[in-house]
């Protein structure tokens, strides 16, 4: 009877790797309406909000990363709940923006026909979002996409302007976008 490890090695490098990967970066920062933000190590900020904590932010975030990691290391057939919240657009994306198009199209080939319509619908649209340069600066569009992200930049952008009918702040906000090639156009 073949020896059997109480914990692999590939389980405990994930631990080590999210303990390293995942761990607060720079300061709190503290926003308008009692929002707290701060930067993982990964990259994601991390924002509080009514209910729930920065530390308990942190904490779910750094389980969730390493249950994920923990599947793509356990045995494929330990009985284990698999499925994520992604789609399989988002996982063939993923495996795609790491240069890993096998891995992708393995994912896609499992999809049925109106998840595939979906997926090329999606495509489409982030192909012309590509075609759109946005100006960089206050307030951030980076969440593009996000339901009430034209909104949240007006009532950002006014609130700013606000202050500077004060005399709080000196430059007007604006955001500014164009398609490759095209005119500049104010965005907001």
């Amino acid at each position: 009877m073949d020896e059997v490890e109480p914990v692999s090695a590939g389980i405990r490098r994930v631990g080590a790797q999210v303990r390293a990967e995942h761990h607060t970066v720079g300061i709190v920062r503290t926003l308008p309406g009692d929002v707290n933000q701060l930067d993982c190590a990964c990259g994601v900020t991390l924002t509080n909000g009514p209910g729930w904590s920065l530390d308990e932010h942190l904490r779910l975030h750094r389980a969730e990363v390493k249950y994920e990691a923990l599947l793509a290391v356990a045995h494929p057939d330990m009985p284990l709940l698999r499925r994520s919240g992604r789609s399989r657009a988002a996982t063939a994306v993923d495996a795609l923006l790491d240069g890993d198009r096998q891995a992708a199209a393995a994912t896609l080939a499992a999809a049925d026909d109106a998840e595939l319509a979906g997926v090329r619908a999606a495509a489409e649209a982030l192909l012309e979002l590509l075609t759109l340069e946005w100006v960089p600066g206050f307030p951030s569009l980076g969440r593009f996409g996000v339901p009430d992200a034209e909104e949240r930049v007006r009532t950002m952008v006014a609130a700013w302007n606000a202050k500077v009918a004060d005399g709080r702040e000196s430059v007007p906000a604006a955001v500014y976008r164009r398609r490759r090639g095209g005119p500049w156009e104010l965005a907001t």
